[in-house]
């Protein structure tokens, strides 16, 4: 036991942040092994009695639970162990209990690397408990098939009621991490009927309507259709009548939906909630003040905006006959001035600037007296105002997804394609980082010229061709006489990420191909892709998966899009995603309160699914596409591929987990 708390002793001393800390774990753990002498240190006096003085493991477990009430995990997990290791060795079963709990407190501080080799170290890992625990990990290790993989093999009525409610959770969780939002909101209805407290049941109300609200009007009635008479079918009706009524600007007949079904769950709360949701919908400003730089460099880009901004104000004159739209030129060198200029003239909403530096000097203001949605991501930010909302096209937000996305369907190690560019830079940082963040690996990175026609080199290169070819000339050598000779690439790879453009991306794909690369699946940004369908020309891109806008892939708001390709042929084709830009600026608008006031709602935008997060940033939910026969078709998440689900017990000097470049 002094063995295996030391291996767990070196993980806490990984995860401390503080000196202070570091030493009084260290001093900790020494003492209660008994040896202080070897570790020269000594236990600080303002640690806890309990943690100083275990004499009592029974009366000890009730200070441990307050600490644990209080939200002090780490010290809790801290105590279990002492108690672990206070516990006579044949007596296992008590051991595995404080184990277990050791670990549960661990995982509630986040700290999954002493939560793994805790787990390890429990004799009985055939138990439930044991199997739950571990599937919490997984989800904390960012592996949500593996949780399920769990999970579904459970007997449900060998759990006990607590361990039920956590299973039933943390299915919702993995089944939402992979995108299959009926599934978690079926998981949510089975855990509503466990709960037995008020405020429990509201949280599970508002994660199950999160879910129904991620699935478009036609999934919900599809499933609806299929779905037995029951809670789970009821909530599905008053989803699609809640989304049928935002279509239309209306309000949802909740008491006809009330009287209908007066015994289910959300009768007793979640309508209340339902009817606030409604009344939080703020009526069409009076006046709204476009500011875009109409001269410079983005000044195109931006009357692609306006265009898509005015496309949508006019398609719903007729409803908000009293609102009135003025633009303003505005850049990082008058938005000072032409902001307060509009505020003067009587708006009571500003839309812009989209430039990023005109954004980060407007940032810099201490009050914003109008509510304002600027069109650009000010990173450098420090404080949060109440009235600023931010809305970017950002592809550093869309490298992340793609990382999220190449995580879920299962790869571990790959490799980057990327340009010599400041944007290549930008988009290789954000998937890179939010990569190692995940878990995952990468064995080499790769830059190509853009100003260079010829992309075989760089192919040649990050697929190890030239070092297998290398190779055999130095086989040759030694032996001589003539050989048989294919060059290999790299075997330890599965996956690449290619950031490009479509220039780029129509001929570096033949070239992965060309070496033996085409079973290796190809991830993208949007920028891979026009926005406009060219099966000729893109037929070279076949295989690749991208995330990109329900406006290009998804043929959403079909009779609008052919409206502005009529009237801005080339534009539209060109800047088709800035048209969807300015029309989901708009018609966001009513819905920014309900947004902010209700993280679990959504606005289902040509842009994306959007949602707002704790810094009033507009979240875009990307759809996904893979070229097929030149034409991008949508692919749903593969979630065939499975991962070993058991922690691996720690060797007795475990080296930090480095990433591999």
């Amino acid at each position: 036991m002094v063995k295996i708390l030391c291996v767990i002793m070196k993980a806490t001393l990984s995860y401390s942040t503080q000196r202070t800390r570091k030493v009084i774990q260290f001093g900790l753990f020494c003492a209660l092994l008994g040896s202080l002498s070897a570790c020269q240190t000594t236990i600080d006096e303002t640690l806890p009695e309990l943690v100083r003085n275990v004499a009592s493991p029974l009366s000890a477990t009730q200070s441990i639970e307050n600490l644990e009430a209080q939200g002090n995990y780490q010290a809790a997990a801290d105590a279990w162990l002492v108690l672990a290791n206070k516990t006579p060795e044949n007596n296992l079963a008590q051991r595995d209990t404080y184990l277990l709990r050791a670990s549960l407190a661990l995982l509630q501080a986040k700290n999954t690397q002493q939560a793994e080799q805790t787990l390890a170290f429990v004799t009985q890992q055939s138990s439930t408990a044991w199997q739950v625990a571990n599937a919490k990990l997984q989800m904390q290790l960012n592996k949500p098939l593996n949780t399920l993989d769990i999970l579904v093999a459970l007997p449900t009525e060998a759990l006990s009621p607590s361990l039920l409610r956590e299973n039933h959770t943390l299915q919702a969780q993995a089944y939402r991490r992979l995108g299959n939002h009926l599934e978690a909101a079926n998981q949510r209805v089975m855990l509503d009927a466990l709960l037995n407290d008020a405020l429990s049941q509201d949280s599970n109300h508002e994660e199950l309507w999160a879910d129904l609200n991620n699935v478009s009007t036609a999934g919900l009635s599809a499933i609806y259709a299929v779905t037995a008479p029951g809670h789970y079918r009821d909530w599905l009706e008053l989803a699609i009548l809640s989304q049928q009524a935002k279509q239309i600007g209306g309000t949802v007949q909740l008491d006809a939906w009330k009287n209908s079904h007066p015994l289910h769950p959300a009768v007793r709360h979640f309508l209340s909630t339902l009817r606030n949701i409604e009344q939080s919908a703020t009526p069409p400003p009076a006046q709204i003040a476009l500011l875009l730089p109409l001269n410079g460099r983005i000044a195109e880009p931006a009357r692609a905006v306006r265009d898509g901004f005015l496309a949508a104000y006019y398609r719903h004159k007729t409803q908000n006959t009293s609102t009135r739209i003025r633009l303003y030129n505005a850049d990082a060198t008058n938005i000072d001035t032409v902001y307060q200029q509009a505020i003067t003239d009587g708006a009571d909403f500003i839309v812009g600037p989209l430039a990023k530096d005109a954004v980060a000097q407007l940032s810099q203001k201490n009050n914003f007296t109008v509510p304002t949605l600027v069109l650009n991501a000010n990173n450098k930010t420090t404080v949060t105002h109440s009235r600023l909302y931010q809305f970017a096209l950002l592809p550093e937000d869309e490298a992340r997804q793609t990382a999220e996305r190449v995580w879920l369907e299962g790869h571990n190690k790959g490799i980057i394609l990327y340009p010599e560019s400041n944007w290549g830079e930008r988009v290789k940082n954000a998937f890179q980082q939010h990569w190692f963040y995940l878990g995952g690996q990468l064995v080499d990175t790769q830059t190509y010229s853009l100003a260079n026609k010829d992309y075989a080199k760089p192919v040649r290169n990050v697929l190890n061709i030239d070092d297998s070819k290398q190779r055999f000339k130095q086989l040759k050598n030694i032996i001589g006489g003539k050989l048989e000779f294919e060059a290999r690439r790299r075997q330890d790879i599965d996956f690449i990420f290619l950031v490009s453009f479509p220039e780029q991306a129509r001929q570096i794909r033949p070239q992965l191909k060309f070496y033996d690369a085409s079973k290796i699946p190809v991830y993208a940004t949007s920028h891979v892709y026009t926005g406009n369908i060219d099966r000729q020309r893109d037929r070279d891109m076949n295989g690749i998966i991208f995330g990109d806008m329900p406006w290009t892939i998804a043929n959403k708001e079909k009779i609008l899009k052919q409206n502005l390709t009529t009237l801005w042929q080339s534009r539209s084709e060109k800047l088709a995603r800035f048209y969807a830009f300015g029309i989901d600026a708009y018609n966001v608008i009513p819905h920014l309160q309900r947004l902010q006031q209700y993280p679990f709602e959504r606005y289902r935008g040509v842009t994306g699914s959007l949602r707002i997060d704790e810094n009033l940033r507009l979240i875009r939910q990307l759809s996904w596409a893979k070229f097929r026969s030149g034409k991008p078709r949508p692919e749903p998440l593969r979630t065939e591929i499975r991962q070993p689900t058991l922690p691996v017990k720690p060797s007795m000097d475990i080296p930090p987990k480095e990433p591999v470049i």
